[in-house]
C-alpha cells in the first residue's frame, strides 16, 4: 500500500516535468517560427511593402509581374497598385532563378487551390502548390 500512495503523491510533480520538458522541447520551433516571420516583414519592408489580410481568391488577375522574396514566398502585381503575397506549402528552389512563372487557375479566380508553376534556368518545371494568399499595402519609405 506504501507505493500506491507514493506514485500518487509524486503524479504532480511528474505531469509538471513532463510539461517543463515538453515547453522546452517546442521552444526552438516556437522561435524558428517567429524569426522566420520576422525575416519575411523585413524582407517585404525593404520592398516598401506590408502584409495584409489573407484573400481567399484573386478575382480576375492579370500578372504584370512577380519577384520572388524567398523559395517560398512571391510577390505578384496585378495591376498598377494590386500586389500580393504568394506563400508556397513548401520551398520552390527554383524560384529566385525562374525565368518563368504561371499559375493553374481554371475558374479565372488565383486561390490556395492552385499551383504556381516555375520553369527554371534548366528547362525542369515545378508544381509549387499554394498555402495562403494576402493583400499587400505600399508603405511610405523611411528617410
Amino acid at each position: 500500500m506504501p507505493s500506491f500512495a507514493l506514485t500518487q503523491s509524486f503524479r504532480p510533480f511528474l505531469h509538471a516535468v513532463q510539461a517543463v520538458t515538453t515547453a522546452l522541447l517546442l521552444t526552438p520551433g516556437l522561435l524558428h517560427a517567429a524569426d522566420a516571420s520576422q525575416a519575411l516583414t523585413d524582407k517585404l519592408a525593404r520592398q516598401n511593402l506590408q502584409m495584409g489580410d489573407v484573400v481567399e481568391y484573386i478575382q480576375n488577375y492579370r500578372l504584370d509581374g512577380w519577384s520572388s522574396v524567398d523559395s517560398k514566398h512571391l510577390v505578384i502585381h496585378t495591376g498598377p497598385s494590386s500586389q500580393y503575397l504568394i506563400t508556397l506549402q513548401r520551398s520552390c528552389p527554383d524560384l529566385s532563378a525562374a525565368e518563368n512563372i504561371a499559375f493553374t487557375s481554371t475558374v479565372r479566380k488565383l486561390t490556395k487551390f492552385d499551383k504556381l508553376i516555375v520553369r527554371g534556368a534548366g528547362g525542369i518545371k515545378q508544381d509549387c502548390p499554394i498555402a495562403q494568399i494576402n493583400a499587400l499595402t505600399k508603405v511610405p519609405k523611411q528617410d
